[in-house]
């Protein structure tokens, strides 16, 4: 459900495995657009899936920021986003070619439906849950979260400070790295002390 989070996460496992400037040859990144269906975005990916990199070596495949995995249904489901997304499933459950990396980022995904499942069964999934203002824990997760994006970018944050971003953001985890490279840019720099009078500064909400 933390769409601003997987989006990070995604967008930093694709540099890891294809590099900071990977040619287009070994990255294919497939988004949603207004003309095509969420059906053909789908078939897009499994087409690219099957098919080598033009120049060899391990080509990534990324279908970037999915809005429709909810769409998956069941294997008695009618419609063209639950074929698509079946198909990919038995794609990754039959075992994706070793020179092809695929990335799949987005919410909405079922964790008891197939995809998920293959997805568990031949790869790696990173669940990025967004904290529910109605769990009396949400403020905690929210201070871990900070805690984390703020070290990610070579910063420690003291708790006071963690606590005011949770009252500024609440559960909004999409100011979080805006917020804190604001923060480090006040302060002089990844790595400077920040203090709760900067944050009051800069920070509001």
């Amino acid at each position: 459900t933390d769409e601003a989070t997987i989006a990070a996460k995604a967008e930093s496992l694709v540099k890891q495995v294809a590099g900071e400037d990977a040619d287009p040859f070994s990255l294919d990144v497939i988004r949603e657009q207004d003309d095509t269906s969420a059906a053909e975005t789908v078939n897009q990916v499994v087409r690219s899936a099957r098919s080598p990199s033009f120049l060899g070596g391990v080509k990534t495949v990324w279908l970037q920021n999915f809005s429709k995995f909810s769409a998956e249904g069941t294997k008695d489901s009618k419609g063209g986003e639950a074929g698509a997304l079946r198909a990919l499933s038995d794609l990754i459950a039959e075992g994706i070619p070793a020179d092809i990396c695929l990335v799949l980022s987005g919410p909405g995904v079922d964790q008891r439906k197939a995809l998920a499942r293959a997805c568990k069964k031949n790869g790696d999934i990173t669940i990025c849950e967004k904290p529910n203002l109605r769990d009396r824990n949400w403020q905690r997760q929210m201070h871990e979260l900070i805690g984390r994006r703020a070290e990610e970018k070579g910063t420690r944050l003291p708790p006071s400070v963690c606590d005011y971003l949770v009252d500024v953001v609440g559960t909004d985890t999409g100011r979080v790295d805006a917020e804190l490279e604001k923060l480090i840019c006040y302060c002089g720099g990844a790595g400077e002390p920040v203090t709760l009078e900067a944050v009051q500064d800069i920070c509001q909400g």
